[in-house]
């Protein structure tokens, strides 16, 4: 009676952990995937965001004394904002501005380096992209946002977004997503495993009472469990306790 009882709890366990481990191995694959699946979207979300606030922060202000500076031509004091909004937002690389009025030096820029790539990236005449254009700048790879101004004359704002800020943002945004992610697995886990012991304990029951009833028991009783699988099996059981009982009967009788 013990070996049988001993083999019982080895296969309510077998089977209670096999099923624990096929919800883990699916909960973890459809996170791994979600993950996988967002972290391209993540990238293009910071990369917007961060642009969109640099459009209504840095950007903004400066238009405003750019547009002033059409008219009173102060060079220093466009130079000297430019330089304190760099300042500001260390995820600024640069900020230039192109005056389409002058020639040659017509550019000011946030700093006294003007390096033959910042040049080459101010004057070009191709459209950027509204999410940045990723160039390299010194020693580093920025996004060139572009503002141009259909104002006579025309000026055009340049301002560089470090990739590296927006690569550090779109990682720590990952890492919150994969911890929130780990949680909710870890959660569904938890009730997947207890939902199994919920099926998994009345199923060992009727393990150990038919077990029972193999060793010639008759007094166990199976006793319905609902109208699901499990208590079809139990009404089929004592059925077939019953027929073993009629059997016998008769056996007895002849």
């Amino acid at each position: 009676m013990m070996a049988h009882a001993g083999r019982t709890d080895e296969m309510r366990a077998t089977l209670r952990w096999k099923l624990v481990a096929m919800v883990a191995v699916i909960v973890v694959g459809v996170v791994a995937l979600f993950l996988a699946l967002t972290r391209d979207a993540v990238r293009r979300f910071v990369r917007a965001d961060e642009i969109e606030r640099l459009r209504a922060g840095p950007m903004a202000t400066l238009k405003q004394r750019c547009t002033d500076y059409l008219i009173d031509r102060d060079r220093a004091d466009v130079e000297k904002l430019m330089a304190a909004l760099v300042a500001q937002h260390d995820e600024v690389a640069y900020i230039c501005f192109r005056d389409g009025a002058l020639k040659g030096d017509g550019l000011l820029s946030s700093g006294p380096e003007r390096s033959e790539a910042l040049l080459a990236l101010v004057n070009s005449a191709d459209p950027a992209p509204p999410e940045g254009r990723p160039v390299r700048i010194g020693d580093e790879t920025v996004l060139d946002v572009t503002e141009a101004t259909a104002t006579k004359p025309a000026y055009t704002l340049h301002l560089g977004l470090r990739k590296a800020a927006v690569d550090e943002r779109t990682r720590d945004l990952i890492v919150r997503m994969t911890v929130i992610a780990v949680v909710i697995a870890a959660g569904a886990v938890a009730v997947a495993f207890g939902l199994i012991m919920v099926i998994i304990g009345p199923l060992g029951t009727l393990v150990a009472d038919a077990t029972r009833l193999s060793l010639g028991d008759m007094r166990v009783t199976f006793r319905p469990r609902g109208r699901g699988e499990l208590g079809r099996l139990a009404d089929a059981l004592d059925r077939l306790k019953e027929s073993l009982l009629a059997a016998l009967k008769r056996s007895g009788k002849k």
